[in-house]
């Protein structure tokens, strides 16, 4: 979804993402463009189950 949405961000802009069990295997399946710089555990009043908010970056071209 990054690679299709890449044009619409800003080189400073970020992807927040609402996922729920940790998607280690998404994660570990971004493309070398892209890095999670943040992910928060979230508590969502009335739900049991996990939700986690991912903040993702563009890398810089070196």
């Amino acid at each position: 979804m990054l690679i299709q949405t890449e044009h619409l961000i800003d080189k400073k802009g970020v992807w927040l993402a609402m996922k729920g069990v940790y998607p280690q295997v998404e994660v570990d399946g971004l493309s070398n463009s892209f890095q999670v710089k943040k992910t928060i555990p979230l508590v969502v009043p009335g739900l049991v189950a996990e939700r986690h908010l991912l903040i993702i970056k563009k890398k810089p071209i070196s």
